[in-house]
């Protein structure tokens, strides 16, 4: 098998998947996918490395997330809760399938306590935080994550909930 030509790979899919291994440890960055343009056995999921899929006849190495989710927002909705937002990870960087995403938080500045992690589903992008103590700060962070595990983790946000008050309604 040529040794750079990366275009378009021929052969067993063992060999193949071999070659794109033995690739992967030296240049080959994670993520990465390469058509494959004849095969001489029948593909089977079972063939395939626990780091490769096989997605519209190519091979992809599949990694965790190597970027963070972009754009965190927060905002309180309440006095006892919070709603989180953010974006996609950048294209290039999920390497793999997106499985979904990983929301902490946790009170600020109290360093006794662990974070609280919820998940959402790939295709959500916010997420309603409830049961949480009045006028109180937050720290919040969120990541990726595919079957191989983990993405990186976005920086850290604050976002105080409200504050109760009294509410007068002016009778005429």
């Amino acid at each position: 098998m040529p040794s750079h030509k990366l275009s378009a790979l021929t052969g067993p899919l063992e060999t193949i998947l071999s070659y794109l291994c033995l690739l992967q440890n030296n240049a080959i960055p994670t993520g990465a996918a390469f058509p494959i343009k004849r095969c001489y056995m029948k593909i089977n999921s079972s063939k395939f490395p626990s780091h490769a899929i096989h997605k519209n006849k190519s091979i992809v190495l599949i990694s965790v997330p190597s970027q963070p989710p972009t754009d965190l927002t927060a905002y309180n909705t309440s006095s006892t809760s919070l709603q989180v937002a953010w974006g996609e990870v950048p294209d290039g960087f999920v390497h793999g399938i997106l499985q979904g995403y990983r929301v902490f938080y946790k009170k600020t500045g109290n360093k006794n306590d662990s974070y609280v992690n919820s998940t959402t589903g790939p295709n959500e992008r916010k997420f309603h935080i409830t049961g949480l103590e009045k006028f109180t700060a937050y720290t919040l962070k969120v990541l990726a994550f595919t079957r191989k595990g983990d993405g990186v983790v976005s920086l850290n946000i604050s976002v105080l909930t409200d504050e109760d008050g009294k509410r007068f309604h002016i009778l005429r």
